[in-house]
C-alpha cells in the first residue's frame, strides 16, 4: 500500500496568495459568463435578423460533419479491403 501524503499547513501569507488567485479566477469565469451570454443573445439576434444566414451557417456545419464523416467511411472501406487481401493471401499460405 502507498504511504499517505503529509500536508504542511499554508502560512498565512500562502492562504491569503491563494485566496487573492481564487477570487481573481471567480472574477475571470463571471467575466466569460458574461462575454458566453452576451455571444449567444447576439448570435440568436442575428438568426431572427437574417434567418437565411443562420441557415446557410447550420448547413455549412452539417455539411462539412457530414464530409468528414464521409471521408472517414471511405478510409475504413479502404482498411477494410486491404485487411481481406491480407486474409486472402494469408488463407493461401
Amino acid at each position: 500500500m502507498s504511504t499517505p501524503t503529509e500536508f504542511t499547513p499554508l502560512n498565512t501569507e500562502q492562504q491569503q496568495q491563494l485566496l487573492q488567485q481564487l477570487q481573481q479566477a471567480r472574477l475571470a469565469n463571471q467575466q466569460l459568463q458574461t462575454e458566453n451570454q452576451r455571444l449567444a443573445q447576439t448570435q440568436s439576434a442575428s438568426a431572427l435578423h437574417n434567418p437565411r444566414r443562420a441557415l446557410g451557417q447550420a448547413l455549412n456545419e452539417e455539411s462539412n460533419t457530414t464530409e468528414a464523416i464521409v471521408v472517414e467511411a471511405d478510409k475504413i472501406a479502404l482498411a477494410l479491403q486491404d485487411f481481406r487481401k491480407s486474409l486472402k493471401v494469408f488463407r493461401k499460405h
